[in-house]
């Protein structure tokens, strides 16, 4: 694949997703009209701001006294009031490496949790963070660490092709990826397999850079594996028979992404709907951490939608490996009891009896 086609799906993917996403290349590459281009391909609306001429107040609040409340109200700029009401709006802060510190760490309450001063954005709001690199850059800095834990990163290049093409003809329509509305249907499923990774190999759960340019690029933090499932989910909705491993790279890095393919292309997971459905049965697996990562699956997919229905086939699931799993059973499952457990109760239903049995004298808990 591409570079350019990979970042054009890493870019679907994030905006599907709610993930935001940097991008970084030498200057004159298109990289601004590129996206431009993407955001309007698939039906949202760009807005272009150059971060390097803003202040850190544009993004953070600027203090604006209510004399009859008897407080200050911190309010940003047009671009956010905008965005407060305009459905899936992509903010692209163009420029990103020329701006200061002090102005990319305003950036970070508004990128991760879609509030700017005290005006929560729209939640469709999504932002692309388009940057030369601190050598290339007017003046430039390299992203600041947490702003770098919040985003997936990709390297741009322009397409010798494409460009040719593109000045002859003129550019195209990038090609729309399908079924990407239905990510939230696989994140279960995609949570399950990271979890399972995790819980197989816990020291990759936070692995910080060991140098200072490291500080700037994709890492592993409990943040970024959670949103990594996020581009695993959109990347099993979408069909592809592409490796996932490279997007999963793009947010928590190198090398914990090639440890993940190495976990995760060994292991033959089954669908956890289907499991949970029963249109298929549990089949002891051939490893503990599967059996882990399988039910993890299965509770998860049932959470998504917590209906009795579903608390009483995940009680069959998990009866079917507590007989299995056999003393394995309190390990696997240690971890996936509160779920379950909360299920049964804000439903007010009680779970199949031999599981009770065993919850309770797991966690002293009446279920």
């Amino acid at each position: 694949m591409k570079n350019i086609e990979f970042v054009d799906r890493l870019f679907q993917y994030c905006m599907a997703t709610g993930v935001g996403l940097f991008v970084e290349s030498h200057p004159g590459q298109g990289k601004t009209s590129r996206f431009e281009a993407m955001t309007k391909a698939i039906g949202r609306v760009p807005q272009v701001l150059i971060a390097s001429i803003h202040q850190p107040p544009d993004f953070a609040g600027w203090p604006v006294p209510n004399t009859e409340a008897g407080y200050v109200s911190m309010l940003p700029t047009e671009t956010f009031a905008q965005a407060a009401t305009t459905p899936n709006m992509v903010i692209i802060m163009d420029e990103f490496s020329n701006s200061a510190p002090s102005v990319q760490a305003a950036c970070l309450r508004p990128i991760l949790e879609r509030v700017a001063g005290n005006l929560p954005l729209h939640p469709s709001t999504n932002f692309v963070l388009i940057a030369n690199p601190a050598e290339s850059a007017a003046d430039g800095n390299d992203i600041v660490a947490p702003l770098a834990n919040r985003v997936a990163h990709a390297k741009y290049e322009a397409d010798l092709d494409t460009w040719c093409e593109g000045v002859l003809t003129g550019f195209t329509t990038p090609a729309i990826v399908p079924n990407l509305d239905k990510w939230r249907e696989y994140l279960p499923q995609a949570k399950a397999r990271i979890v399972g990774f995790i819980r197989k190999k816990p020291q990759n759960l936070t692995m910080y850079p060991k140098d200072q340019a490291g500080w700037s690029r994709a890492y592993p933090t409990p943040r970024s594996c959670d949103l990594a499932a996020r581009l695993l989910a959109a990347h099993i909705a979408s069909g592809s028979s592409d490796s996932p491993y490279r997007y999963l790279e793009a947010m928590v890095g190198m090398a914990w992404a090639a440890e993940f393919e190495q976990y995760d292309s060994n292991i033959d997971l089954p669908n956890p709907k289907d499991l949970l459905d029963g249109k298929i049965k549990w089949a002891k697996p051939e490893r503990g951490d599967i059996a882990y990562t399988i039910l993890a699956g299965v509770v998860g997919t049932a959470a998504s939608d917590p209906t009795k229905e579903n608390l009483t086939k995940l009680g069959n699931v998990l009866v079917d490996a507590m007989k299995t799993e056999g003393g394995a059973f309190k390990d696997i499952v240690g971890s996936l009891i509160t779920p379950v457990i909360k299920m049964s109760q804000d439903l007010k239903q009680t779970l199949p009896l031999a599981l009770t049995a065993v919850l309770v004298r797991m966690t002293g808990t009446k279920v």
